[in-house]
């Protein structure tokens, strides 16, 4: 009987542990990915705008939480991508959905990604 007691709360115990978080995957500061939200957030804006039938890309503050980035860096990162969908929701289509917005937009996006790949190594 106690050998089965010891087995269940061992079972228990590592079971506990195998659950328990093990920290962030991916060790990011606010100050490191800060200079990515707004280029990132953009293109994000502008396809979702002007042409979300090609698939709309993912927010920057989504994929760095899939890559097991600090909570709080997520988070202020989402307030930040907010702030700029709000400062940007009256933004008519003329102005936005031009080629010029589109190339301007990837080009700061493919600099953007060069540098978060960096930072994920």
């Amino acid at each position: 009987m106690r050998a089965a007691v010891a087995t269940g709360v061992l079972a228990a115990a590592l079971t506990g542990c195998a659950s328990a978080p093990l920290g962030p995957k991916l060790d990011v500061s606010w100050e490191q990915v800060e200079p990515l939200i707004a280029p990132f957030t953009y293109r994000m804006l502008i396809v979702e705008q002007c042409d979300p039938v090609s698939g709309v890309p993912k927010s920057f503050d989504f994929v760095l939480a899939e890559a097991g980035a600090p909570a709080q860096v997520v988070s202020k990162v989402a307030d930040e991508i907010s702030r700029l969908r709000t400062d940007n929701s009256n933004n008519p289509d003329e102005y936005v959905c031009t080629p010029e917005m589109f190339e301007m937009s990837e080009a700061a996006a493919a600099e953007a990604q060069a540098a978060w790949d960096e930072l994920k190594g």
